[in-house]
Formats: structure tokens, C-alpha cells, sequence
């Protein structure tokens, strides 16, 4: 079944056989956009899907095609790269007619005409970190923020990446404060703009400032005439790389001299 594709003949999992399954999706930026958790925790982030494809000549059958109750849709998961999306509009009778045309669309889906959406994780999917070991809960558009009691919108801006890198840096402030002062603060749902509770959105902002205006900068080692080194996390850069308007590691966030 399914000549013609770029996955290959594929076979399809026996209803008997169909289990629900634990899909562990590393975590890291889509495309543009940059994970919101990336460089503060260790773990993934966790979808229970049903695997419908049992055999791919071409490739792994792991997460080929998908049902995912999540979600209420057919869809894909690639685990390694911390991918899924889904078919909005696709029933298993259309699945099973043309099954080359929806596998192929995680290569050349187009979104524009409504038969294929990509997800962000962070938006849908819990989050389990191994370090430290927490779990995170998603909150979603419309949803009430617990602290404020305002409705999380979504708002225009990003996350600067220096403050992704603070909350790793400055974990031990950061996660009290997101936990109890500041639950909402935005997830990028574009590069342009965030689901945040927009007093969220403020109260952390303030806290990047803080740290920033607190923290104490640290010597960079000189490796050779024009290269140096962050104490801290061992990143090396050229002298040419180093901005003192913005004197930060690029790796860890740590304030530099040099």
C-alpha cells in the first residue's frame, strides 16, 4: 500500500493491535520561533497518540501517521525533532483512499489550504523535566490567569532571547516567581506574537530587569589574542562578537567583561 510515496509501501496496524502510546517530543525551537522552556529544562514534552502504521520500507514507522486524542485528528509525531501536526479536516475513510497524500504532507504540507496545521508543543503538550524534576502545564488562549484573574490573549512581541537564557541562569528566583507571581508570561504562538496574561507579561519583565541590573559580571578568559572564554559555561567567542550595549554570553546569559 501507498506506491508513489515518499515514505514508501507502508502497512497499516490490525485494530487489535492499536495501543496508546506515550510520544516523548524533545524540546527546542520550530523553525523561527524558540521554544519558550528550551534552555531551562531537561526533559520533553508528552503526547499520547495511537501508532496506526505497523511497517515503512523507507522509514521508521514511529509516528508516520497518528491518531491523536489531544487533539480529535489524524496526524504525524517525529520525536526527534520535536514536531507533530495534524489534518483538521481528514476522516479515516479519506486517510485510507489516498494514504500517500496525507503522509507526504509532513514534508510538503501546505497550511494555507486548511488540510494540514503544524503545532507548536509548548502550547498543547505538557512538559516533563528530569532536571529539575518538574512538570509543566500549558495554558491556553481564553484561559483565566489564576493570580490576576485576567484572560490570557494573544498580545504582539517575543521573548527575548537573553530572557529564555535568565530563567536557566537564574533558575532558583525564576521558578518561584513563575510558579506564584507571574503563571502566564507568554508562549510564542508566532514570531510575532504571545498567549500571555498581560500583567504576567509585565510582573516577569520587571524580574528580567532585576536580574539584570543585579547581576555581577565575570572576567572572560582569553583563550588566544582574540579569542575568549565564558567562566561559567565555557562558550567561546571572538573579540569581534562581544557588544558591550549587550555584554552578555550568547550560550548561558552570564554578564561579561573582557
Amino acid at each position: 500500500m501507498n506506491e508513489g510515496s515518499e515514505v514508501g509501501p507502508i502497512s497499516f496496524v490490525s485494530g487489535m493491535d492499536l495501543k496508546l502510546k506515550n510520544f516523548q517530543l524533545t524540546l527546542g525551537p520550530q523553525g523561527e520561533i524558540d521554544d519558550p522552556y528550551g534552555s531551562v529544562f531537561k526533559g520533553f514534552y508528552s503526547c499520547e497518540a495511537y501508532d496506526l502504521v505497523a511497517k515503512s520500507e523507507q522509514y521508521d514507522p514511529k509516528g508516520l501517521l497518528c491518531w491523536i486524542p489531544r487533539l480529535e485528528r489524524f496526524g504525524c509525531i517525529n520525536e526527534e525533532h520535536g514536531s507533530f501536526q495534524s489534518f483538521p479536516m481528514a476522516a479515516w475513510t479519506d486517510i485510507v483512499k489516498c494514504p500517500a497524500y496525507y503522509l507526504d504532507m509532513q514534508w510538503s504540507g501546505n497550511t494555507e489550504n486548511g488540510e494540514f496545521e503544524e503545532h507548536l508543543p509548548w502550547l498543547i503538550l505538557p512538559l516533563h523535566s528530569s532536571k529539575p524534576r518538574v512538570k509543566v502545564i500549558p495554558y491556553e488562549l481564553g484561559s483565566t490567569c489564576l493570580v490576576h484573574q485576567k484572560t490570557v490573549l494573544e498580545i504582539d512581541g517575543d521573548l527575548e532571547p537573553l530572557l529564555i537564557k535568565l530563567r536557566s541562569h537564574a533558575y532558583k528566583s525564576w521558578w518561584p516567581s513563575f510558579k506564584n507571581v507571574f503563571p502566564c508570561p507568554g508562549l510564542p504562538n508566532s514570531q510575532s506574537t504571545l498567549f500571555a496574561c498581560s500583567d504576567c507579561r509585565e510582573a516577569e519583565l520587571d524580574w528580567f530587569k532585576g536580574v539584570i541590573d543585579s547581576m555581577k559580571s565575570m572576567e572572560a578568559n582569553q583563550i588566544e589574542k582574540n579569542l575568549f572564554q565564558c567562566p561559567n559555561c565555557e562558550f567561546r567567542f571572538r573579540k569581534n562578537e562581544f557588544k558591550k550595549r549587550n555584554p552578555f554570553c550568547q550560550m548561558c546569559g552570564q554578564k561579561l567583561t573582557i
